[in-house]
Formats: C-alpha cells, structure tokens, sequence
C-alpha cells in the first residue's frame, strides 16, 4: 500500500466516526476511494488486530511471565470474533431485509457492514496494545448506529417506516455478537483446562 491509499483511509475513517452521514453521502455518489476496496481492506485489520492483542500481552500481561500459548489463544479468539461478527452482520442484513420487503443491493450491504466494522476494528486493535481499555464494545455499539444509518443513507429509506425493520436488524446483530463471543468464549475456556 502506498502511503496515499493510507492517508486516504485514515480520512475516510475519522470522516466515518465524525460525520458518518457524510460518509454515507460520498459513497453513494461514489466519491469514496477506498470503497470498493472492502474486501482487501478485512484481511489487513484482522492481522493488525492479532498482532496488536500478542503485543499487549507481552507488554501488560507478563507479570508472571510471558505464556506464548495463552496470547496465541486470545489473539485468534479475538480476530475469529470480529471475522464471524463481519460475516454474521453480513447475512443478517440481506435476510432481515428481505423479510420486511426493503430492497437492498449486495455491494451497498459489503460497503456498509465493512465500514461498520471499522470502529470495532480500532477498538480491538487499541484493547491488543492497551488490554486494560477494553473498548471493544464501544466500537460495536458504535457500528450498529453506523449500520442504522448507512442503511437509511445509502438506501433512501424513511425513518419513520423502518422502524420496525432496523429494531429486529439491529438486535438481531446484538444477539448474533453476543452468541459468537460466548461460544468463543467457551470454546478458549475448553481449551485451557485441557
């Protein structure tokens, strides 16, 4: 990458988190570079985020010494969190959309949830080198508001009719993150009684 594309990024993403109708604004005129570069985009913040949780740990957590295992363990429970969040969100908002009869296109749908995801992706990255910040959840909360309106933004679609729709979408992703966390959860406890 080129340090143009990284500087590109680095606005889009303070333009997102500032003034996301904004943003919502210029990806639909297409006047947002890195939009269709979602997909090449995840690959990169997922490493970040798994480097940055074993480097945090190192850091902050060797008290007792360094357990390579256990950061090994935590950086995969982390970044498998966030790909299965992407990947839930993902198909949530096609399905939920069809069952209220909104009409919603795949790549508007990638666009959305990839920048939904941006927050998340940060607060991770940040929690890794930092684990006592924790800010995990704020940059999810933060992606559902962004998903509320990226959907209403680049979809034209009225707030007062969608109500409903966005209610179920929005807690129907709650309860998918919350499914993937505990059973992720479950599944690093399993592996260290082992």
């Amino acid at each position: 990458m080129s340090v143009k594309i990284i500087q590109v990024f680095f606005e889009d993403i303070v333009r997102l988190i500032f003034y996301p109708q904004k943003h919502w604004k210029l990806i639909r005129t297409g006047d947002v570079i890195l939009s269709g570069l979602s997909k090449q985009l995840i690959v990169p913040g997922l490493i970040a985020v798994f480097v940055s949780t074993i480097i945090g740990d190192w850091v902050f957590k060797s008290e007792f010494g360094f357990y390579f295992f256990e950061s090994i363990i935590n950086a995969i429970r982390i970044t498998a969190m966030l790909l299965l969040f992407f990947l839930a969100t993902h198909v949530l908002v096609p399905k939920i959309s069809k069952f209220f009869s909104i009409p919603v296109n795949d790549d508007g749908v990638r666009e959305i949830v990839f920048w939904a995801m941006v927050p998340m992706v940060l607060a991770a990255i940040i929690t890794g080198f930092f684990p006592f910040f924790k800010l995990i959840w704020v940059g999810a909360f933060y992606g559902l508001y962004l998903v509320s309106t990226g959907l209403i933004d680049l979809f034209y679609l009225d707030k007062r009719h969608i109500t409903n729709f966005l209610m179920v979408l929005l807690s129907g992703i709650f309860i998918s993150w919350i499914f993937i966390a505990m059973v992720l959860n479950l599944i690093t406890t399993l592996i260290f009684e082992i």
